[in-house]
């Protein structure tokens, strides 16, 4: 478990992690190129892409607003998890396609 203040950086766009975010309670502020771009809410993932393999890096900057306390989960362990639970895994695809449907369309 892990505790973030306002402001604070959780994930850095471009940068390589070891990690998915799992938050248990706040909002986190997602920004790539500086331009805000949506919000994460309990319940959400960060770092979701990374482990997936849609990206090398991560796509986003993911800040705190206000006190946000996040559950990480090493990037194997969780692979791990998905690969027993592949329902699982595409219910994540599914969900990380909707934004960008919803963009496209």
């Amino acid at each position: 478990k892990q505790v973030y203040f306002s402001g604070q950086v959780i994930i850095e766009e471009g940068s390589e992690g070891n990690f998915v975010y799992i938050i248990k309670q706040g909002t986190c502020l997602v920004e790539v190129g500086g331009a805000r771009v949506g919000e994460v809410h309990p319940g959400g993932l960060l770092g979701e892409m990374f482990l997936l393999g849609v990206s090398s890096m991560h796509t986003a900057t993911v800040k705190a607003i206000g006190t946000v306390v996040v559950f990480a989960v090493e990037h194997e362990q969780m692979l791990e998890c998905l690969e027993r639970f592949p329902q699982e895994k595409e219910h994540l695809m599914n969900l990380m396609a909707e934004p960008q449907k919803r963009a496209a369309g």
